[in-house]
């Protein structure tokens, strides 16, 4: 009895363009310059692992979504899975005006999966968790001569013997020292 292979996607690329939201993600799948498809999911990277794995088994898995309201954790986790995953700027995707006058989440999301495989994207600056949840932004100092303490409401920190007030985009534990 002849025993029946499975399709193996070994070395082939499948760039996945996501169009992130809340409730649910519009994923589209490219390979070999074709669209292979366009669907709605969950908002789950481990449901588009399975997804992936389970259809395209053993194949480079390349995504890309918008920078928004969801911040860093969808790529963190997609390269947890062995994804290559990068995170974009919305702005600095390529149209044309039939998709800017027909802009919809299924545009979108083709949109990033097609200038994904022209490699036409690049990635922002994707800060590490200890740097994300820690922010360091100084946004300016001026100097006092007395002592003072910390605002949790305004962000305004003055520390107490380093004559410095530091205002601050985000609470932090480093200090400004002199």
């Amino acid at each position: 009895m002849m025993e029946i292979k499975g399709t193996d996607f070994r070395n082939q690329d499948f760039h996945i363009g996501i169009d992130v939201h809340r409730k649910n993600w519009l994923i589209t799948i490219r390979n070999n310059q074709m669209e292979l498809r366009t669907f709605s999911m969950n908002p789950s990277p481990e449901e588009l692992h399975q997804h992936m794995e389970h259809n395209y088994p053993g194949g480079r898995y390349i995504s890309a979504y918008e920078a928004g309201f969801c911040g860093f954790w969808i790529h963190r986790k997609l390269q947890e899975l062995g994804f290559k995953s990068i995170v974009i700027h919305a702005a600095d995707i390529p149209s044309t005006n039939k998709e800017r006058s027909t802009k919809t989440d299924k545009v979108d999301s083709r949109k990033i999966a097609r200038e994904l495989e022209k490699k036409s994207l690049n990635s922002i600056y994707v800060p590490n968790e200890f740097h994300q949840q820690r922010p360091t932004t100084l946004v300016g100092f001026v100097e006092l001569g007395f002592f003072a303490k910390k605002c949790k409401r305004s962000g305004l920190i003055l520390m107490e013997g380093s004559n410095c007030l530091c205002l601050l985009c985000f609470s932090m534990e480093r200090l400004c020292r002199r």
